[in-house]
């Protein structure tokens, strides 16, 4: 099953190093479409003392109708909301997969956000106020987080004293390269046990952080869900981990853990089964469609022979209606007329 799936997986592969960073943005964003996620995200990585005063039995995703017309989506960013004291507060969730720094964040989320405000206030009934957004960056590349933070920090104020006219905000960096395995692994979190499985050393190490996580799956009461997050993990060892390891000396290795532990192997075995599923579906589904696509050509070639019989049924009233007009006699200006055709025809 592993040499089944590495293929499939080796056609995935970009061609370019720089091309990963689409698929990393996308995966990160499915993600963060989980509420279970977006909970772990920010009691454990954000981990602020008002994080307490979350709801998140109310969260909600946002659908981003702030975003003006003439400026193009990022696909990395998830925006969701939930009650804080009683209150709604908007929480703004940007994964950034990056090689480098970017010391523009701080104007990116400024735009954003502005764009969000703008359109908010629109709509806002009286004595009402816009909800806050509290901006989030997650940064999982191997290269030191150093861009900066703080908005002011970007900007040469000459004085103090004009502090006060200058846009002042700051975004939460959650940088993994400062988090240690370690602080990744005593948290009671998915999140924080998937995303420690990257900080491995060797295959040895993946393999024991992979059990770590595996155990966090087993907690899960509800099947649907041991199911959902299994299935992020494979996604994880697809998008993130084969950028890292040989994927087939990966799954030689964790497949010796099945070895070890019946309960990991079987456990591991049922990941992939639906890939595997989907993998049938898809062949079942190329066959269909040349099925269609032999029947369409069939149809066509029939079509073409009954067009061509007709072509030929006209050919002979032509050339036999053409021999009678000579016949009778009539020029072939007048018979070009009569049959509307060109002389040449």
């Amino acid at each position: 099953m592993a040499e089944s799936v590495s293929k499939e997986i080796e056609k995935k592969k970009p061609k370019q190093e720089e091309s990963l960073q689409n698929p990393l943005d996308k995966f990160f964003k499915r993600v963060f479409l989980n509420k279970k996620m977006v909970e772990e995200l920010m009691v454990y990585l954000v981990g602020k003392s008002w994080v307490k005063k979350l709801d998140f039995t109310t969260l909600e995703l946002v659908n981003k109708t702030y975003i003006k017309k003439n400026k193009k989506e990022r696909e990395n960013d998830v925006l969701w909301k939930l009650k804080y004291d009683g209150k709604d507060v908007q929480i703004h969730i940007i994964i950034e997969i990056q090689s480098s720094n970017d010391n523009r964040m701080p104007i990116r989320f400024l735009d954003y956000i502005a764009s969000f405000y703008e359109n908010s206030y629109q709509n806002l009934k009286k004595d009402e106020k816009i909800v806050p957004i509290i901006p989030v960056l997650l940064y999982i590349a191997s290269e030191k987080w150093n861009a900066k933070v703080k908005m002011q920090d970007l900007i040469d104020i000459p004085d103090k004293t004009l502090k006060k006219y200058i846009p002042h905000f700051e975004y939460i960096p959650i940088i993994m390269d400062k988090i240690s395995k370690k602080e990744l692994q005593k948290a009671d979190s998915y999140l924080t046990k998937l995303l420690s499985i990257n900080k491995s050393e060797d295959l040895n190490e993946l393999k024991y952080l992979m059990s770590q996580l595996l155990k966090t799956i087993f907690k899960f009461k509800d099947e649907a869900e041991r199911k959902k997050f299994r299935e992020i993990l494979v996604d994880y060892l697809e998008t993130v981990m084969t950028k890292k390891y040989d994927y087939d000396h990966m799954m030689e290795k964790l497949y010796e853990v099945g070895e070890e532990e019946d309960m990991f192997f079987m456990n591991l075995d049922h990941i992939f089964e639906k890939e595997e599923k989907e993998k049938e579906e898809l062949k079942r589904e190329i066959k269909k469609a040349e099925r269609e696509i032999e029947k369409e050509r069939e149809k066509a070639q029939k079509e073409i022979a009954t067009e061509k019989k007709e072509k030929m049924k006209i050919l002979s009233f032509l050339k036999n209606s053409i021999k009678t007009f000579f016949g009778l006699g009539l020029t072939k200006e007048d018979i070009s007329k009569n049959l509307n055709i060109s002389i040449e025809e």
